[in-house]
């Protein structure tokens, strides 16, 4: 009996585990489509995206489990009497009661597992998921604010093409390449002679190659081929 009651668990856990990974699948493809409309606002990229739907999963587990584990379960016990399998477990000796018990106990296994993901998992990978949800305005604007700040407050500091470049790679990294780009060009007309000046004809090369301004970009990748061998030489 002990072997039976075995194989009718397993069979149970199997079905349950399939339509759960199933329904957390479906979950995360929509939940990563709606994620990917916020790709791009700030310091949020697809890596942000996927780690939000990641750490989403615990709390998909929480809500489909019992769904999950009715479906499972119902599915199990209809492919059983379709291959009349019950049956040669009721003529082996399983009784209802034993069936009962054994179904019983992967009722509470489940009911177990699902309290403690809800307990100990959901809470802490809801906190992370919200951390990285922030991550579309809040560094971005603050560090965009920080070089405004300094531009204006020390206009004719003498590193202010480091400050340029830096705003510069903020605004890239929100994804506002146009603005990046226009301040590259300032750069470039207030500091000719920058340290920069490769890095900055290189970030403005690929900006406005994916702009599709190529005879623009082939210049500034031309003049950081000079620029280099320039130093080089000196």
């Amino acid at each position: 009996m002990n072997t039976v009651g075995r194989y009718l668990r397993r069979e149970i856990i199997s079905a349950v585990l399939f339509v759960l990974v199933g329904f957390l699948a479906l979950f995360a493809f929509f939940d990563l489509i709606n994620e990917i409309e916020d790709v791009g606002k700030g310091a949020y990229q697809i890596q942000h995206a996927l780690g939000f739907v990641a750490l989403s999963l615990p709390g998909r587990v929480y809500e489909l489990m019992p769904i999950a584990v009715l479906i499972g379960t119902i599915f199990s016990l209809s492919q059983f009497a379709s291959h009349s399998e019950y049956t040669a477990m009721r003529v082996a000796g399983l009784g209802r009661r034993r069936a009962l018990a054994a179904i019983s106990l992967v009722g509470v296994w489940f009911a177990l597992a699902t309290a403690v993901v809800g307990e100990l998992l959901v809470p802490q990978a809801e906190q992370l998921a919200q951390n990285i949800d922030t991550l579309d305005h809040a560094s971005f604007n603050n560090a965009v604010q920080l070089y405004q700040q300094l531009l204006e407050m020390y206009p004719d500091y003498r590193r202010n093409d480091t400050v340029l470049y830096q705003l510069a790679r903020a605004y890239e990294i929100g994804g506002r390449n146009d603005d990046a780009l226009e301040i590259l060009n300032e750069l470039v007309q207030r500091f000719p002679n920058t340290l920069l000046i490769d890095e900055v004809q290189f970030r403005r090369g690929e900006m406005l190659f994916l702009r599709k301004q190529y005879n623009d970009a082939e210049i500034d990748r031309k003049s950081t081929r000079l620029n280099s061998s320039h130093s080089s030489v000196s």
